[in-house]
């Protein structure tokens, strides 16, 4: 989804927010002579008072991260040729409904890095302290199969941004494109993603957003997991009603919040409750299925379509 549309779906998205229910379809009808806009916006608002518990925010950030589109994000843009404390900006490599990433080259190790600015539209103090709260605890993975997190920093105006290991190589979205993979490397690939869920979870991390994007496959054929930086920690006391656990990404602190792709969540995490360890592990079993298959376990034309096959299990048999 290029930006200048994802802002005018968000522009609309929100401007419906503000009206009640029962004008909102004359406003957009008004407002919107796009019809394929149109029905996308009236879409998120359909998931957005159907997914009882979640944040209205959240729901056009999970749309915004449907697999099936080129994401796109709002972050400090121009900075190549810039430095921030020691990081010089080389060029940008990638942009997402999570952020944009940066090449960098560390001037006092001198060694190349990715630097990510995660969205966090609007922050203030207490969340930016929230989020260098959690990157540390992310910071404490070491295993070979996670992207490590090396610094923390603060572009002018406040901005947070996370210094990461520089992964080179194919996401796994990519090698998907070819179609399916053999089951013995489609079992590696899995293995080496359950051996980076385990090393988190053991660290009382859970990732949330498992999926093609976020598995990298270097030239050496390792397998490193991406985005442990937005991880979020487990909640000690899992007893707790769903409706008092906060699930929001790193920064964020909206009460309900729905981090994740539509089409590679759990159900608990499509509705919005509680997540724990088990979270992630349906969603590293939607990747063994789609290298085995060559195809999602949930796909649909919008969000809400994967969003609801997900809460309801509806996927094709692996065998036909």
């Amino acid at each position: 989804m290029k930006g200048g549309r994802r802002q005018e779906i968000e522009r609309l998205y929100n401007s419906a927010l503000e009206r009640k229910p029962e004008v909102r379809a004359a406003f957009l009808h008004e407002a919107c002579d796009d019809e394929s806009l149109r029905k996308e916006v009236e879409s998120l608002l359909a998931c957005q008072a159907e997914a009882k518990g979640t944040a209205e925010t959240p729901a056009l950030e999970a749309a915004a991260q449907d697999p099936a589109r080129d994401q796109s994000s709002e972050a400090p843009g121009g900075l190549a040729g810039r430095t921030l404390s020691h990081y010089r900006i080389i060029e940008k490599i990638g942009k997402g409904g999570m952020g944009e990433v940066y090449v960098a080259e560390d001037t006092h190790l001198g060694r190349q890095v990715a630097i990510k600015f995660p969205v966090l539209d609007g922050i203030g103090i207490e969340q930016s302290g929230r989020f260098l709260t959690e990157a540390r605890s992310a910071s404490r993975l070491d295993h070979p199969n996670i992207a490590h997190i090396y610094d923390y920093g603060e572009a002018p105006g406040g901005r947070p941004f996370l210094v990461m290991e520089l992964v080179r190589g194919t996401t796994l979205r990519e090698v998907l494109k070819s179609g399916a993979l053999t089951a013995v490397r489609s079992i590696g690939i899995v293995d080496g993603v359950l051996r980076a869920l385990r090393e988190a979870h053991r660290n009382g991390l859970v990732h949330r957003d498992i999926k093609p994007a976020n598995v990298m496959l270097t030239p050496t054929n390792e397998v490193k997991v991406l985005d442990f930086g937005l991880a979020k920690e487990i909640p000690d006391d899992l007893s707790c009603p769903p409706s008092q656990v906060v699930t929001s990404p790193m920064g964020h602190t909206q009460p309900g919040a729905l981090p994740g792709t539509p089409g590679y969540m759990s159900p608990e995490q499509a509705r919005g409750r509680r997540l724990d360890s088990r979270s992630d592990l349906f969603s590293a079993g939607l990747l063994l299925y789609e290298c085995l298959t060559g195809r999602p376990a949930f796909s649909g034309s919008t969000p809400r379509e994967a969003l609801e096959q997900s809460v309801k299990r509806t996927h094709r048999p692996l065998l036909p």
